[in-house]
C-alpha cells in the first residue's frame, strides 16, 4: 500500500482560475523584496496577494511569471482572487514560511468611555 499523500495539481489555468484563486493579506513591510516578483495591492500596511489554493489542502502564491500562462493581467488575477474570499481576510499562519520575521496580525482596539 502507498503511504504517500496524492501530489497537489498546480497546474494553473484561466480555466481552473475562477474557483482556485483566492486573495491572502501579507505584511507589506517584512515582504517588500519578495512582492518584487508578485502581483499585489496595496491595503494599508499590508499587501493583498493571489493566492492558487484547488482546494485540496496545498497552496502556492501567485508570481509575475504566472500571469502569462492564466492569461490574465495582474488586475485580473487580483480581482478574481479577491471576489473569491470572504471579506474578513486573515493573515495565514502558512504566510511565516520563507520570511525573515513572523507576520503579525492586528489586534483589535478597545476605546475607554
Amino acid at each position: 500500500m502507498n503511504n504517500y499523500q496524492k501530489e497537489p495539481d498546480f497546474k494553473i489555468s484561466k480555466e481552473k482560475a475562477r474557483t482556485a484563486l483566492r486573495a491572502e493579506l501579507i505584511d507589506y513591510v517584512i515582504n517588500e523584496k519578495a512582492l518584487r516578483n508578485i502581483p499585489h495591492e496595496r491595503f494599508l500596511n499590508d499587501a493583498i496577494v493571489a493566492v492558487w489554493d484547488p482546494g485540496d489542502g496545498f497552496t502556492c502564491r501567485i508570481h509575475n511569471n504566472d500571469l502569462s500562462v492564466l492569461k490574465m493581467t495582474r488586475e485580473e488575477v487580483l480581482s478574481l482572487a479577491k471576489q473569491n474570499t470572504d471579506i474578513g481576510m486573515k493573515k495565514s499562519e502558512s504566510q511565516k514560511i520563507g520570511f525573515t520575521e513572523p507576520i503579525q496580525d492586528h489586534k483589535p482596539h478597545h476605546h475607554r468611555r
